[in-house]
Order: C-alpha cells, then structure tokens, then sequence
C-alpha cells in the first residue's frame, strides 16, 4: 500500500481517479462512503485514507479547501479520525484533534465540507 507522498511522487493513474470522483462527488455537493471511492480504484476501504490525504494534500498545495472532506464513514456519514489530523498537518486546523469534542470536529467537517462545494461545484 503506497503511502500518500509516494502517491504524490508518481501520480499513478488511480490518482487520477481518485482525484476525478472526488470532483464529481464534490460537483454535486454530495458525500461518498470509504468503501464506494475504494471501488473506483478497486481498493478496500482501509487502503483509501493514503490516497484521500493525496488528493487533500495537493489541493491544499494550490489553495483550495480539503477534497477529501467528501469521504465518510458508510454508517456515520462523518470523516475518520485521520481527516482531522491531516487536517491539521495542512494548517487547516487550528487546534489539536485529539482535544476536539465530536461537536467541535463535525462542526469544522461540515465548514470545510461547504467550502468544497463552494469551490468545486458547478
């Protein structure tokens, strides 16, 4: 399993993807489970969370707001754990997850959510 910066290195074609479905998710200000964007690059849902920081990692790069804020859990609805510590690895977030209450990290999903879609949709 390939982690994110090697992803980044080589851009393989599943990246691109990756990257396309989370657009096309994000265009129709909609969210998509762990296992169904797994799908796309015929990857089990554990395996998505390297290519989901890639694809946020390089947005953010270029400005733009956390893609992968579009992923969530097929029974919660919410972003993993690691959506918010990578969050605050790209400065995207002030605080250090571990001492948010769930309120506090929904909360700050659901803004980074509506700035996807801001940013992304048609």
């Amino acid at each position: 399993m390939p982690t994110s910066k090697e992803i980044l290195e080589n851009k393989p074609a599943k990246y691109y993807q990756f990257l396309a479905e989370c657009i096309k998710v994000a265009e129709y200000q909609g969210t998509i489970s762990y296992e169904a964007i797994g799908n796309v690059i015929s990857q089990p849902a554990i395996n998505t969370r390297h290519w989901a920081a890639a694809v946020s990692k390089d947005v953010s790069e270029g400005g733009h707001p956390m893609l992968s804020a579009v992923i969530v859990g097929k029974n919660n609805g919410v972003p993993g754990d690691g959506f918010y510590q990578l969050a605050s690895n790209l400065d995207h977030l002030d605080q250090d997850p571990e001492s948010m209450s769930e309120d506090e990290k929904i909360n700050f999903w659901e803004n980074e959510l509506k700035k996807v879609y801001e940013t992304f949709s048609k």
